[in-house]
């Protein structure tokens, strides 16, 4: 049973540096926004819902999601106060979505974290169970869903195919998400055009019309409103990346 000792301060867990433990207030809501670097949080107390880049899901004691460098998401607090671990993974090899776990023995995961959190971090990878916990599945989440396989997809077609109103979509998408759905097509595309860079060898302006953008200037200026680096930056990174691990 995970067992939560003396409750820190209440805080902001985007204003927490990784590694510390963290209470929020019943009832907060935190808009859209990200940790530096690659990390995971543990629920040790309350919970919440989470929605992200990755969808929307529940996570309660126990729980672990993994979270990518590049991740943003909102978070909804249950009417209890919650207490959350964010571990940094800097040190760890960590790519790829982000995920939810569930871990076998959390309260040594957050004791060993007191102490040294690195270990507590690797222990904690050590623990990790697929969670079976049921998703959010309504109609915000199906087009969440559709824009991360095709963020070149037309919203106002997808509202059409599914019978709903521009306007419906845009509210009812805001209010699950905590984001319109053109900004998240915005993220979906650009994530799509970070991930491309490194696996062809495509001309700039060729992958950007490959892409949905509207040209190299537009590519340029999401990938950089997401990552705060340029394409280019970004392909010769994954270059030299490559050739250290040969």
């Amino acid at each position: 049973m995970l067992m939560p000792r003396e409750a820190p301060a209440a805080s902001r867990p985007d204003e927490v540096p990784a590694g510390s433990r963290v209470r929020c207030p019943g009832g907060m809501t935190l808009s859209w926004h990200s940790h530096p670097g690659s990390y995971a949080t543990l629920v040790i107390a309350g919970g919440y819902v989470e929605a992200g880049d990755f969808g929307r899901t529940t996570v309660l004691p126990g729980d672990v999601l993994m979270h990518g460098d590049l991740d943003a998401h909102s978070n909804r607090f249950s009417r209890t106060d919650t207490e959350l671990l964010n571990l940094p993974l800097a040190w760890i090899a960590t790519a790829g979505p982000s995920a939810k776990f569930r871990a076998l023995d959390p309260d040594l995961i957050a004791r060993t974290a007191e102490r040294d959190r690195r270990h507590a971090a690797e222990l904690l990878l050590e623990q990790l169970e697929a969670s079976s916990s049921l998703e959010f599945v309504d109609w915000p989440d199906l087009l969440a869903q559709a824009l991360q396989s095709d963020p070149r997809m037309p919203i106002g077609e997808w509202a059409a195919m599914n019978r709903l109103s521009p306007a419906t979509v845009s509210r009812g998408f805001f209010a699950a998400f905590g984001i319109t759905p053109q900004a998240y097509r915005r993220r979906q595309r650009a994530r799509m055009a970070i991930d491309a860079l490194g696996a062809t060898t495509l001309p700039l302006a060729a992958l950007a019309a490959e892409l949905g953008f509207c040209d190299q200037a537009q590519m340029t200026r999401d990938v950089g409103w997401l990552s705060g680096r340029t394409p280019r930056a970004w392909r010769q990174g994954q270059k030299a990346t490559r050739i250290r691990a040969r």
